[in-house]
């Protein structure tokens, strides 16, 4: 396929392009940079060639979700993924669409090092974390990141750097030269997004853009058999005491009891959970803790 085939293959797609397009992209402008990122990258080109069907996807994919390939942003990449063009977009991106769909108001997502001082405060509040930027902060023990909602009020999700390792080694994109080799940090910022985006208010255009993602990076949170807390470790059914510890938390902390309920089934790695009373003894030890319950 010659270079003009390429520009061919990339203008072919405008029709479909503008129709799916409701978020005002500039179709020229996504074409010559989608073009740029072809011609800087022979791989990536070659790749182009051998699938063309698949970057024409992945064009559409762009107008679809409303995220631009400028390079000056870094929202979004078109990259090479076993012998084909995907879209990948940054977790820089994932917090544009966060933050444009109103999903949320703001998100910070940070790496936690050994040498640092961090303090979860629970699900509900900012965590704490102090670290001496210009002295030896460790190795990488752990990612985070809080977002605050449209109310005031905060979300916070954490991960070790094991559960990020498990997620990656699940990926297709584990291999010696992929991001997670070369960007590793950007990579357990993205992941961690990812997984808290399940708690913030819906977005289709969000959930929409993970789904895309997971897709080509195969894999599923959803799914995933590496949860936030650790498997539980018996069935027995916690006692009412512990079910109104929790329930004057979610007082206090004045969150609702289904907004827990869907935190534990996602850090569980379940669909849904009904009720309170359905979690087993470890899960109410740790939804007692996330609310900021002692130990």
């Amino acid at each position: 396929m010659s270079e003009l085939s390429i520009q061919d293959c990339v203008y072919s797609v405008e029709k479909d392009f503008k129709q799916t397009n409701d978020y005002g992209l500039n179709f020229a402008k996504e074409a010559g940079f989608a073009l740029q990122l072809l011609s800087g990258n022979d791989y990536l080109l070659k790749a182009a060639k051998s699938n063309p069907e698949a970057l024409e996807y992945a064009l559409i994919n762009l107008a679809s979700i409303g995220i631009s390939l400028n390079p000056a942003l870094k929202e979004s990449y078109l990259v090479p993924r076993g012998g084909k063009i995907c879209l990948d977009i940054s977790y820089m991106g994932l917090i544009k669409l966060a933050t444009d769909t109103g999903s949320i108001v703001w998100v910070q997502a940070e790496i936690v090092k050994k040498n640092d001082k961090f303090t979860y405060n629970g699900v509900g509040q900012a965590p704490i974390h102090s670290a001496d930027f210009f002295s030896d902060r460790g190795e990488v023990v752990g990612v985070y990141t809080v977002a605050k909602l449209s109310t005031g009020e905060f979300l916070s999700t954490v991960m070790s750097k094991a559960e990020c390792d498990s997620i990656r080694d699940k990926s297709s994109q584990a291999s010696k030269s992929g991001p997670w080799q070369t960007f590793p940090e950007e990579m357990m910022k993205k992941t961690v997004i990812k997984r808290a985006s399940k708690l913030w208010p819906k977005s289709e255009r969000l959930d929409t853009a993970v789904d895309v993602l997971n897709q080509h990076e195969g894999i599923d949170l959803n799914n995933s058999k590496t949860p936030h807390m650790d498997a539980p470790v018996n069935n027995e059914a916690p006692n009412e005491a512990t079910f109104s510890n929790i329930r004057a938390l979610l007082k206090a902390t004045k969150k609702t009891e289904e907004s827990l309920l869907l935190y534990l089934a996602t850090q569980s790695g379940v669909k849904k959970i009904e009720r309170l009373e359905d979690i087993n003894a470890q899960q109410t030890e740790y939804a007692y803790r996330a609310l900021g319950g002692k130990k």
